[in-house]
């Protein structure tokens, strides 16, 4: 009899480091996708025990994290860039970053923006602006 239990509780412990395996590796993921809020509701019971639940885990952005719009995308990939981009050459460093926009989408963005140069021959650059983010007057 002791054996069974020895070696149930060996399984249950087993199946516990498993478990805490797989939450670590979620916790990873959930790392790299930046801040999803997770609303939670307090709940009394009747013993007077307080205890907290979480609500539905909120769906992370459509957008990566790091911004707001495909246009601030857009903007980032730019200014980074050593040289002028292409309209191709955006969107693929765009889908490299996981954001999808349509080749229409980003030539309007592009031609309709002020923070966006033509730099000539199809190439594209961030226009210049001064420190604090405004953008300089030419």
């Amino acid at each position: 009899m002791a054996t069974t239990l020895s070696n149930t509780l060996r399984a249950q412990a087993q199946a516990m480091i498993e478990a805490a395996h797989k939450l670590i590796e979620a916790a990873e993921i959930v790392d790299g996708m930046g801040a999803v809020e997770m609303p939670s509701a307090r709940v009394v019971h009747e013993d007077g025990a307080t205890v907290w639940r979480h609500a539905e885990p909120v769906a992370p952005p459509a957008v990566t994290p790091r911004f707001r719009s495909g246009r601030e995308a857009m903007l980032a990939i730019l200014d980074d860039s050593p040289t002028p981009l292409s309209k191709r050459e955006i969107k693929k460093r765009l889908a490299e970053i996981g954001i999808e926009i349509s080749d229409n989408t980003i030539a309007s963005t592009l031609s309709r923006g002020s923070e966006f140069v033509s730099a000539g021959a199809g190439q594209w650059k961030g226009a210049p602006r001064k420190r604090d983010g405004q953008q300089q007057e030419e």
